[in-house]
């Protein structure tokens, strides 16, 4: 597991500041909607730079699960990260690849989290990580908006797996 990601890394030069500066671990946007968006040439370059220990993380919301494996595969991505409101049952169809989950934490607290837990156990797909995100209607993440501390220290008291990554805000 990595320590520090930054996501929304759209050069290469980025790319090698944050591998640089001691980021494990970098996303790359495919959500065509962000303003960090990058096409799949852009996430090529961008891989094709970076140190083989960095973490590399494909952002997705709402794509196709062919279209989340084709960029996995052919970009050599090491984790997925689904960011939109893909069901647990889509686990199932990215097959082996591995899965961090983002919950942007809002009014519902960590039940929606909990109760998406649950589904995934009863399919057998759980995501290696769950990430939390500050909630800012309308938006998929990214907002710089810090996420509800107190909903991370219940994560972890109440939860405990899979692992939680914390967005910086």
């Amino acid at each position: 597991m990595f320590h520090i990601k930054i996501c929304g890394i759209t050069t290469t030069e980025d790319a090698l500041m944050v591998a640089r500066a001691g980021a494990d671990a970098i996303g790359v946007n495919f959500y065509p909607r962000s303003p960090r968006y990058v096409s799949i040439e852009q996430a090529l370059a961008i891989s094709e730079v970076l140190p083989a220990e960095v973490v590399k993380v494909g952002l997705f919301v709402d794509s196709p699960a062919p279209e989340v494996c084709a960029t996995f595969d052919r970009l050599g991505l090491d984790l997925v990260q689904l960011h939109g409101a893909e069901p647990p049952e889509f686990l199932l169809r990215l097959g082996d690849r591995p899965v961090m989950r983002a919950f942007r934490v809002g009014p519902g607290g960590l039940d929606p989290v909990v109760q998406y837990l649950d589904e995934c156990r009863q399919l057998a797909c759980l995501p290696q990580l769950v990430l939390l995100d500050a909630y800012v209607p309308g938006q998929h993440g990214g907002t710089g908006t810090l996420t509800d501390w107190s909903v991370a220290r219940k994560y972890q008291q109440e939860v405990v797996s899979p692992p939680m990554v914390l967005a910086g805000g």
